[in-house]
């Protein structure tokens, strides 16, 4: 079987790195891609052509990379002196947010506002919204609002025109927009996709 768990021969290999640079040791660098794989049990994997390329000396006993070939003291070896290094055991200090609890500080990229304004990068499998064939979008309804909540709605438009999140739209099909208080008293903008999700195909 393969080193996913699957029979040889099933599936396809669709993804590949940009150009990574591996270090082996001190002085053994190199720069290739890979591919990716579904391998819980082994997160790196350099394989047969690797070995030949390199034909390293292995004590397969010991586990170890005992000698380097001729090849790689041409092209691979760093000829720079060696620098000693030593290493001191500190604590990173996690940033303090304003209002933020101090055991969510880890989280902090979740609680921010510039990460909020990006879209997540496409990935090879993305997500689509499918609706069920012969079903019509719903028109929704309109909520009464007050003073104060027509000028939240109407700050509300404009800051999502502005981030690019919505745009205008002349199509008969909507879903009811509303407010509703928090603890603190300001205003929770809340869109009913209640009709929407009735006729969107559920995976």
């Amino acid at each position: 079987e393969a080193l996913d768990g699957r029979p040889l021969g099933e599936g396809r290999i669709t993804t590949i790195t940009k150009e990574l640079r591996m270090q082996i040791g001190m002085l053994h660098s190199e720069s290739f891609k890979f591919y990716v794989i579904h391998s819980p049990s082994h997160p790196l994997v350099l394989g047969l052509l690797w070995l030949r390329r390199h034909d390293p000396y292995i004590s397969w006993r010991e586990g170890e990379i005992k000698q380097w070939s001729q090849n790689c003291y041409e092209h691979c070896l760093s000829h720079e002196p060696i620098v000693p290094v030593h290493t001191v055991s500190c604590t990173e200090e996690q940033p303090k947010i304003p209002g933020l609890p101090a055991e969510y500080y880890d989280l902090s990229e979740a609680f921010s506002k510039v990460k909020a304004l990006q879209l997540p990068p496409h990935r090879a499998n993305d997500c689509a919204i499918e609706l069920i064939p012969g079903s019509t979008p719903p028109r929704g309804r309109i909520f009464p609002l007050s003073q104060l909540e027509s000028e939240a709605m109407k700050k509300y438009i404009e800051e999502e025109l502005a981030k690019g999140f919505i745009r205008p739209s002349t199509s008969p099909a909507a879903a009811g927009f509303f407010f509703v208080k928090k603890k603190n008293g300001s205003l929770r903008p809340c869109i009913d996709y209640r009709g929407l999700n009735d006729i969107t195909i559920k995976f």
